[in-house]
Parts: C-alpha cells; sequence; structure tokens
C-alpha cells in the first residue's frame, strides 16, 4: 500500500531539515506533503530546496485546515500525520503504519512518566474527562503521532489548533471505527509561557467537555 506523509509546519526552519531527512531514512518510497500553514520565515523555502512537495496557506488558518489541506492531496492508501517540530521520531510514525492491518486508525500513546510535569496536568485532565464521556479508556487522548487508512478520512472531523487530536479521536469513536494505541517516543522542547499554556489547557477541557456532552446526548436519543 502507498503510504502519503502528511507534516503541517509553522516557522519551523529550525527544525524541519531534519524531519525530513529523517523521513527519507525510514520511509524512502512515501509521498511527502508539507502544509506550510502562513510561515512567516524561511520554512517552505527549506522544504521546497530539498525537494518536497510544499503546499502553502497565504496566511496562518490553525493546524486543522493545514492537515485538512495535507489529507485533501494525498494520494496514498495510508496517511501518516508528523509534526514539523521534530519531536516525534519518525521511526515511531513508521511503527504505528503496520497496525493499520488490521486497525482503521493508529494513535501514538506517550509514557507519562517521561513527561516534563508541566504537560501532565493538562493530559491527565484530557484524558480523563474524553474517557468519563465517551466511555473509552484510553491511555492519550492529545497525541500528535497518528496514521490512518485514506478511505476512512471522511468519517474523521480535523478542524481547529490545539483541539484537533481530541476532535479526531472522537469523531473516530463516533464513527465506530477501529482505534489502537501505540507506545511512541517524544523529544521534548522548551516550555511555552504560562499563559499561553493555560489557555491550552482550558480550550481543550472546554471542547472535550461540550464535544463529550452532545455525544451523550446523541446516544440517548438513539437508544
Amino acid at each position: 500500500m502507498k503510504v502519503s506523509v502528511v507534516i503541517p509546519v509553522f516557522n519551523e526552519e529550525k527544525k524541519i531539515g531534519r524531519v525530513l531527512k529523517e523521513v527519507r531514512k525510514e520511509l524512502p518510497d512515501c509521498e511527502v506533503l508539507v502544509v506550510d500553514d502562513g510561515s512567516t520565515d524561511r520554512t517552505w523555502k527549506i522544504v521546497r530546496d530539498l525537494g518536497v512537495k510544499v503546499l502553502r496557506h497565504g496566511k496562518n488558518l490553525g493546524k486543522g485546515e493545514a492537515l485538512r489541506t495535507g489529507i485533501k492531496n494525498a494520494r496514498g492508501d495510508l496517511i501518516l500525520v508528523i509534526d514539523g517540530d521534530g519531536q516525534f521520531p519518525v521511526k515511531d510514525g513508521k511503527k504505528l503504519l503496520k497496525f493499520l492491518k488490521d486497525a482503521d486508525l493508529a494513535i501514538g500513546k506517550r509514557d507519562f512518566g517521561k513527561m516534563p510535569l508541566r504537560h501532565r496536568l493538562g493530559n491527565f485532565l484530557w484524558r480523563f474527562f474524553f474517557n468519563l464521556f465517551f466511555g473509552t479508556k484510553f491511555e492519550d487522548t492529545n497525541c500528535g503521532l497518528f496514521a490512518f487508512k485514506k478511505t476512512v478520512s471522511e468519517k474523521l472531523r480535523v478542524h481547529g489548533g490545539y483541539i484537533v487530536e481530541n476532535s479526531l479521536l472522537a469523531s473516530a469513536v463516533e464513527s465506530g471505527l477501529k482505534i489502537v494505541q501505540v507506545p511512541v517516543r517524544v523529544r521534548y522542547g522548551k516550555p511555552s509561557g504560562v499563559i499561553r499554556g493555560l489557555r491550552m489547557v482550558f480550550g481543550v477541557l472546554a471542547f472535550i467537555v461540550l464535544e463529550g456532552i452532545r455525544f451523550r446526548l446523541r446516544s440517548i436519543r438513539a437508544s
């Protein structure tokens, strides 16, 4: 099966080159689509000079829109999504693809024991409330490394910025897709500011609660 690797980026001129070299090493025969979501640095030029296809947004529309653009243009039977900041080893993304033989969606599962303290609270809250509302037992609901069959892409809701992983996972659950979680490693970068971090935590949490309530109400009406 043909594999397409979709990489959303925004101002990643210092890291995108290394990510693309990893992709070429681990998945030499795949289609690579980099979606530049309105970067103001040299990101898209670096991608272009490396001979990789780059799709550009005229302005920053958010990760969700970047993914929608990439998925729409992908020609592969299997789609691997990996961030352009290099936090996930491409080798671990390659591992996810193997699980699509029996599953529709394979999502990375990070080791919370190795996760910086600044990330743990938000991820704990997101996971707890997601599982509570959707009746699932996921160990990680916000990992940015995932892969899926192109045939199920229309069933996946991909939108927003920080909420995109939870949006995708919620739609997969609602559609009854077969989902597996696979352990992956993470290279953690510099922490974001406190205000930005709190905004992200509560923004994602609000989405999960509201979407979870809608899911519950739809389930009650259908029963």
